[in-house]
């Protein structure tokens, strides 16, 4: 199996669209749709495909977006804001070429002090974008997101990755005394 992550996902054909998603489309508008605390993902549907994260901070004029993003191999990967036209298109040179489609992330109980706390984590991530280290397994957009909003760096791409591997790899009927990696992953720096 390849080593490039987005290789082994096409081999794997896995859904990596989060189950708490709901795609923001027409008639319903992003001014309707979204407010800040609000986590976002965009990606192209199907298996394969990896989503990227994001909060958002402030809904009006262009929408300000926080996320964890770097171009290319991600060395240079930094928690920053961006427009949500950039947001989108994948990059702020892309904007006008590309537009991917927009969902918001749904959480059960949420309420107004949810979204704030969600806003002032963001800020506070913002105070030093360059003290985390973009890793993919541990310490990416996804991570970002669901800590501001919920106060735990898990990314459910990933352990659905590794669950589906370990599932692939072990027999079944073993694979129950190696427990679920999930655990080991939601404690991750």
């Amino acid at each position: 199996m390849s080593s490039n992550p987005q290789s082994v996902l096409d081999q794997l054909k896995i859904d990596l669209k989060p189950s708490n998603a709901r795609l923001i489309a027409p008639p319903e508008s992003v001014q309707e749709a979204l407010y800040p605390g609000a986590h976002i993902a965009t990606g192209v549907e199907g298996a394969g495909n990896m989503y990227h994260h994001g909060i958002v901070l402030d809904t009006n004029g262009q929408m300000e977006i926080l996320h964890f993003w770097g171009p290319g191999d991600k060395t240079t990967a930094k928690i920053q804001t961006t427009t949500l036209a950039a947001f989108l298109a994948g990059s702020p040179e892309l904007v006008g070429s590309v537009s991917r489609p927009l969902y918001l992330i749904s959480y059960a109980n949420d309420n107004a002090e949810k979204r704030q706390r969600t806003v002032d984590r963001a800020r506070e991530l913002l105070k030093s974008p360059t003290q985390t280290d973009y890793n993919l397994l541990h310490s990416n957009c996804e991570c970002v997101a669901f800590y501001c909003r919920t106060g735990s760096w898990v990314s459910k791409q990933v352990i659905t990755v590794v669950n589906e591997l370990v599932s692939r790899l072990i027999p079944r009927g073993i694979s129950g005394s190696f427990g679920s990696l999930s655990g080991t992953l939601r404690n991750a720096p």
